[in-house]
């Protein structure tokens, strides 16, 4: 009786531990997506390519976990500022912001 628990164990457990491991390693290398389709139905129009992209224009750490980003979506620019708690709106602007990067100019 005890034999035979054992022989059955000895076969069951490394079939089951087995099939977790592959079941594990193809999930992680396929790069399933689960559930299937998008999970926010909502997030699909920001592809990129698309009229409604969101662009990260320009980003800035302010100080450590607080940053300042530009942002470009649907013709406008946002200005974000994002902190661990949360993001703020610092500025909407209709009209495209210069974000160039302030560089000193050559001297001659």
């Amino acid at each position: 009786m005890m034999g035979e628990f054992l022989l059955r164990l000895a076969v069951a457990l490394p079939v089951v531990v087995g099939t977790a491991v592959a079941v594990l390693w193809v999930a992680r290398h396929a790069r399933w997506r689960w559930p299937p389709g998008p999970v926010f139905p909502f997030v699909e129009p920001f592809g990129r390519g698309s009229a409604n992209a969101i662009e990260v224009v320009a980003a800035r750490v302010v100080h450590p976990g607080v940053r300042v980003v530009a942002l470009r979506y649907g013709g406008r620019e946002l200005l974000l500022g994002v902190t661990p708690q949360g993001l703020t709106l610092l500025h909407n602007n209709a009209a495209p912001l210069d974000v160039r990067p302030a560089m000193p100019e050559p001297q001659p």
